[in-house]
């Protein structure tokens, strides 16, 4: 049938590290992750080669020792002296593995920022619209914190630029101890950062606040760390139809309050009764 394997040759016998007589007679679906019951993978690729002539794909295969890697697929289809009937196929695979990591990598460079490994700002908006999309009724709430490190210029003018990098890398990870992996981090350029609670009340962001907030001053304070604070400003979503730049906004006139009542502290938006 389909998919059962007549041939294999010693470049597949170096890519899947299978031997000849371990791989004949069985079916190809061996080589690729199990998927959900029914009509394997592999069986409606060969359909698809029969109907258009060739089919070539990307996935994940499975090596001899279990280990996966991603490579591309090319089945051709192989017909009798006629030209016209189909007597079998042919399947070659590369690795892809690496070429993907580099992908992946550039990928990831692009949405985040070097420093500190937080999403950068264009990439917390894309991520942050796409929660606020989420909610479907106005009992759904999110939380945005925006967070700025205060008097940061005097870290870099009396211990260097290098202290200040340090200051901010410590300000992200004291943020993501704090974090679910479900929430976002991003670093707004400078020294502000903000971070977005999705399924989260006024409540719960204000304390997610303030624990953040005991932290970065607890651990300006360990040896080698260049003793610095943050305010922040923290605001919910308020009703249904209110855009994440809407709620961004008055997370930051909360910010500016923080600032104005003397820094190192937590300001939640008035009129915010989420």
């Amino acid at each position: 049938g389909a998919g059962t394997i007549t041939s294999w040759n010693c470049a597949a016998e170096r890519l899947d590290d299978y031997r000849s007589d371990e791989t004949m007679g069985r079916h190809i679906d061996f080589l690729f992750p199990s998927i959900a019951t029914g009509k394997s993978a592999m069986t409606r690729r060969f359909e698809h080669a029969l109907r258009d002539g060739s089919q070539d794909f990307e996935g994940w295969r499975i090596r001899k020792d279990g280990k996966r890697y991603w490579g591309n697929t090319a089945i051709g289809v192989l017909y009798a002296k006629d030209g016209q009937t189909p007597i079998g196929f042919s399947v070659i695979t590369r690795d892809l593995t690496e070429q993907r990591r580099s992908e992946d990598r550039l990928r990831l460079l692009a949405m985040t920022d070097p420093l500190t490994g937080a999403l950068n700002r264009r990439s917390f908006f894309e991520n942050a619209k796409r929660e606020r999309g989420r909610l479907t009724t106005a009992k759904d709430s999110l939380c945005v914190l925006l967070l700025d490190a205060d008097f940061f210029k005097a870290v870099n003018d009396l211990h260097g630029h290098d202290a200040g990098d340090a200051t901010l890398q410590r300000i992200v990870n004291e943020c993501r101890a704090e974090i679910r992996s479900s929430d976002l981090l991003g670093r707004f350029g400078g020294e502000e950062f903000a971070i977005l609670l999705p399924a989260s009340t006024l409540e719960n962001g204000r304390v997610i606040a303030e624990r953040i907030r005991e932290r970065i001053l607890d651990s300006g304070q360990q040896p080698g760390a260049f003793p610095c604070t943050v305010s922040i400003g923290v605001a919910a979503s308020a009703s249904h139809d209110e855009t994440i730049e809407e709620i961004i906004n008055r997370a930051d006139e909360a910010l500016y309050e923080a600032k104005a009542a003397g820094r190192n502290c937590v300001i939640a938006a008035r009129g915010d009764n989420s």
